[in-house]
């Protein structure tokens, strides 16, 4: 299987990059060659694939081909370094050294995390298809368009941000989809993002001096991040990213410990950052102030010129790295970021502040920090949004105002997969910043700490990282996920704070107990994913009946028992007579869950096909997908197929998942966009379907050019008499 070259290539980049230095700890000599050679392989993934799409060749085969060639040129690296068989049995004894734990409490803790959260997590990654939002309209959708062009050159289409945005996690996604000829592993880059961003903290710990039980705790708090858990069976960007900025804070680190100027380490620590802001561009606001840190730590141990040598190769790195991307933005959009503000496609007011102020500034904080407070409990959420008003009444600004603010403030507690908050994580760093100005205070706390000024001025400059996120970016409800780098960078002097400031063995057991079993809801009830239907047991148990009845689900409304209970004035909603007792409730969820109504809460993951799983939740686009699936098939041949949608959220991905006999040899084209993008380099074909959820009447088709209109449900699938190369611009028709 091609994928596998892909861990051939993985596992020889770590062992050549194994370093038995007598210098290094255990973990460091584990972890960091697996840092190391993440950064070169996802250097490989950005050239392979620019080189591929220069040419037009991006196909599976080249992609094969150039990985072959890779694992073959590391295969005679290492042979005619004769260090395989040495290098590969002191990795494997470093390991299990490792795993030999003396602290039993720790060895316990960790196996448990492991079985209880991270196996069923790789399992879910690869088991169930990428079904979010985000997954099927922007991220994989934009891949799936690389693939049929041959190229990541711009194409036409009414989903601006599959263009413009950055590419970094998409590139990994193409290369896994190629490598496998399937998605069955794109989550999977999503879920050893969260895993490697864990050792990455874990290093970042060692460098304080801290004991193998404070770099457990560290371990099990980024692994049980709720938003993490959620993000690391999908293929959204935000893990990479933060995975890369964690690499970055890490060489930074050891820069500034050594106080000298070791090249090697200038590399790793410029090309990390480099991909996290190639990844996601929230990576660079985080990384301002330790940047700033780092090159007056150079300047003040080495001197201004080395200060300059090492900002000019990072300029140089970065021009490498960015230039084909921000050329295709320029070419396009006259930015090498975004559309301008002249330009149909500009969204920058959507995001990103007009205006940069301390009040919008202290605004967005608040917000954000309430993300995390929401709780089961309606009433306790009404308060915390009173409380952030108030807040806002104390600024005297807005909590509403549309410069800092993409939507209105709500307190809420969720388990999606965009929006989850990280209650008992937010409070433990909240509290881990109450207790670092508490340590200004005691001097005999500083002086016992070798690192304290080390961790000070860490815990500072994330704040500021903060700061500077927050006056960038308007809150909006989805911040918690682009937020997973700062928890994971808080972890580390934490940890320092409460072994050492604290010394509590009680706080220490109860706060890891907490963590783990906290994370288990959002591990097995996800919505997206779910492994145990809790939603439905909880809902039978309590003999929960709803207290309206609509006509939807006929069946049910034609039982005598419903009947006897339920009563209706204009046959629509049915309204639930007061005084049931709880067997007569009982009897009631049986008959409705036997009609089907409670089916969305019975679901799991191992309930349908990988073909369902793509609508977990959204059976009647599912079933409209099939039916167009089945007409494709039945009418025969290749085809090209025009997309209408009113709104860039509807389903596109599954196009290519459709399964029927020919699939993957149809086209789909987006045929709804703006004028500014008729012309770029990938050019639509004519097309003989179009599916739409447009009527055919408003996209002003002539009877004569249509041979059979297909309704269903959510779409309508039109078949042409002929050929149409017809494109429908955004300044034409506005279909709402």
């Amino acid at each position: 299987m091609p994928i596998l070259l892909l861990v051939i290539c993985f596992l020889l980049l770590t062992f050549l990059n194994y370093n038995t230095s007598s210098t290094t700890s255990r973990i460091e000599s584990l972890f960091l060659p697996i840092l190391k050679s993440v950064i070169l392989l996802s250097a490989f993934v950005i050239l392979s694939v620019e080189v591929a799409s220069f040419f037009d060749i991006l196909t599976p085969q080249f992609f094969k081909i150039a990985w072959l060639v890779l694992a073959i040129l590391l295969v005679f690296r290492v042979y005619s370094l004769n260090i395989f068989q040495q290098q590969f049995k002191k990795y494997i004894v470093t390991f299990n050294d490792l795993f030999r734990v003396r602290d039993k409490e720790s060895k316990v803790i960790l196996y448990a995390a492991i079985v209880l959260i991270l196996i069923p997590l790789l399992f879910l990654s690869i088991y169930c298809p990428p079904n979010n939002m985000d997954s099927m309209t922007y991220h994989l959708t934009r891949v799936q368009f690389w693939i049929q062009n041959k190229n990541v050159k711009f194409y036409q289409t009414q989903f601006q941000f599959q263009l413009f945005y950055n590419v970094l996690s998409e590139y990994w996604l193409l290369t896994t989809i190629l490598l496998s000829d399937s998605d069955l592993f794109v989550n999977v880059i999503q879920y050893f993002s969260m895993l490697g961003s864990a050792l990455t903290v874990v290093l970042i710990t060692g460098i304080f001096g801290v004991d193998l039980r404070s770099k457990v705790f560290v371990f099990i708090f980024c692994i049980t991040l709720p938003i993490g858990i959620l993000e690391s069976t999908t293929t959204q960007n935000d893990y990479l990213s933060a995975y890369f900025f964690l690499n970055f804070l890490y060489f930074c680190l050891l820069l500034i410990q050594h106080k000298k100027l070791e090249w090697s380490l200038i590399f790793w620590c410029v090309a990390s950052i480099i991909l996290g802001g190639f990844t996601k561009y929230t990576a660079f606001l985080f990384a301002v102030p330790f940047c700033v840190w780092l090159t007056i730590s150079i300047i003040k141990n080495v001197g201004l010129f080395s200060a300059i040598k090492v900002g000019l190769f990072a300029v140089f790195l970065f021009c490498l790295v960015f230039f084909p991307f921000f050329y295709r933005n320029y070419q396009t959009f006259g930015s090498i970021l975004s559309p301008l503000p002249t330009s149909t496609f500009y969204a920058g007011n959507a995001y990103t502040v007009e205006h940069i102020s301390i009040e919008a500034t202290l605004s967005t904080m608040i917000k954000n920090a309430g993300i995390h407070l929401g709780l089961p409990i309606t009433s306790y959420n009404q308060q915390i949004k009173n409380i952030v008003e108030k807040a806002h009444e104390l600024l005297h600004y807005s909590s509403g105002d549309l410069n800092s603010s993409l939507g209105e403030y709500q307190a809420v507690f969720t388990l999606t997969e965009d929006r989850s908050g990280n209650f008992f994580h937010f409070w433990i760093i909240t509290f881990g910043f109450v207790l670092l100005g508490l340590s200004f205070f005691r001097k005999s706390f500083q002086k016992s700490q070798k690192y304290y000024g080390v961790m000070v001025s860490y815990a500072i400059l994330l704040f500021v990282g903060l700061l500077i996120y927050s006056a960038i970016f308007k809150w909006q409800w989805f911040h918690s996920r682009t937020q997973i780098s700062f928890f994971l960078a808080s972890a580390p002097f934490l940890v320092l704070l409460f072994r050492n400031f604290l010394k509590s063995t009680v706080l220490y057991r109860s706060s890891v107990f907490l963590l783990v079993l906290l994370a288990l809801p959002y591990v097995y009830v996800n919505p997206k994913k779910t492994i145990l239907p809790v939603r439905y047991l909880v809902k039978k148990t309590l003999g929960y009946v709803p207290i309206e009845l609509d006509n939807h689900i006929p069946a049910i409304l034609k039982n005598p028992v419903i009947l006897k209970f339920y009563h209706t004035k204009d046959n629509k909603v049915w309204t639930l007579d007061g005084g049931q007792s709880y067997s007569t409730k009982i009897t009631i969820n049986q008959i409705l869950a036997d009609a089907g109504f409670y089916h969305e809460d019975m679901l799991t993951v191992f309930t349908g096909t990988r073909f369902d799983k793509y609508f977990f939740g959204n059976v009647s686009q599912n079933n409209d997908l099939v039916k167009i699936a089945e007409i494709l098939d039945k009418n025969g041949g290749d085809k090209t197929i025009g997309i209408v949608y009113k709104s860039h959220t509807m389903l596109v991905y599954p196009f290519w998942k459709l399964p029927q006999t020919n699939q993957g040899k149809n086209t789909f084209e987006y045929i709804y966009y703006s004028k500014e993008i008729k012309d770029v380099y990938n050019q639509n074909k004519p097309y003989r379907y179009i599916i739409s959820t447009v009527s055919p009447k408003k996209l002003a088709i002539s009877d004569n050019d249509i041979k059979k209109i297909y309704r269903l449900q959510d779409y309508f699938l039109i078949e042409l008499s002929k050929p149409s190369a017809k494109a429908y611009y955004w300044e034409e028709y506005k279909f709402k």
